[in-house]
């Protein structure tokens, strides 16, 4: 069964809210249609959508609505009560990173390459902890013999106008990638295309 063909056209009309892109029709169903594909063909629901991501990334900003939609209000809550080391291990789970040997303001690596900084700071992330990261992204042993083009702040609350106006300037004097995340951001599945 492919996407294409999961459609809920007997779905009560207040549950319908279609959009097409190409060939595919989504619902707000579509999740629970994956879910039973999954149980079928014994795949995960996530690696079945990033694949569709990756074959068209076009479908992304329908994709993330269907996640966030599905998702309750709850969990985002419940994730902003998180402490520092409960929030890290959430993302890093989110994410699929490793744990380095050795933190030194390194939380995670994703795909071997992308570092990743965890903070869950009572205020918005500002520019010193954007400057100190990039600082130790440089000097971690595990990343040494890497070419680093991206790196990832994740903030329990944002980011402020100066952790803005400092990602700018590393991407254009260091030329590596700042990806911003919130804990929105990955329960919606935004981090998908930016980690790639």
């Amino acid at each position: 069964m492919k996407l294409s063909h999961i459609r809920c056209d007997s779905l009560p009309k207040e549950r319908k809210r279609k959009t097409a892109i190409k060939s595919y029709t989504f619902d707000i169903d579509v999740i629970a249609a994956l879910k039973k594909l999954k149980e079928q063909e014994h795949i995960t629901v996530s690696s079945y959508i990033n694949s569709l991501l990756e074959k068209d990334p076009k479908i992304a900003p329908i994709i993330n609505d269907i996640r966030f939609e599905r998702t309750s209000t709850n969990e985002l809550e419940k994730v902003k009560s998180f402490d520092g080391f409960e929030f890290q291990e959430w993302v890093l789970s989110r994410l699929d990173a490793k744990k380095p040997d050795k933190d030194r303001g390194v939380d995670g690596i994703v795909k071997g390459k992308i570092p990743i900084q965890v903070k869950a700071l009572e205020k918005p992330v500002s520019y010193d902890v954007i400057s100190q990261f990039n600082d130790d992204v440089k000097f971690h042993p595990d990343l040494q013999d890497k070419l680093i083009e991206k790196i990832v702040i994740v903030s329990q609350n944002g980011f402020d106008d100066s952790a803005e106006s400092r990602a700018r300037a590393i991407e254009k004097r260091d030329n590596i990638k700042v990806v911003f995340l919130t804990p929105k951001d990955i329960i919606s599945g935004n981090f998908v295309l930016q980690l790639a």
